[in-house]
């Protein structure tokens, strides 16, 4: 299977319980957030791997990952502890 209607591995979970199946659902979703939303770099990135997984021989899955980055940032500062 090819272009927008390929599927994910696993469903993206979105917080109000709906799921994000194939690279359609999410470039729909995406269509839907406030611009200062989609705009920021998370975003792109994941706009720009939908368009690749979609478009070209880029994988599925790294589509997914960025989507799922971009719903869920993590703060790094907190991952990463401070040196003395």
């Amino acid at each position: 299977m090819s272009g927008w209607d390929q599927p994910f591995s696993d469903p993206i979970a979105l917080s109000k319980g709906d799921e994000l199946h194939r690279l359609r659902d999410a470039g729909a979703y995406i269509i839907r957030l406030p611009n200062s939303v989609y705009r920021t770099e998370p975003w792109r990135v994941a706009i720009h791997l939908l368009i690749q997984a979609a478009e070209y021989d880029v994988p599925v899955e790294l589509a997914r990952i960025s989507v799922i980055q971009a719903l869920y940032p993590c703060d790094a500062a907190a991952r990463v502890p401070e040196t003395v």
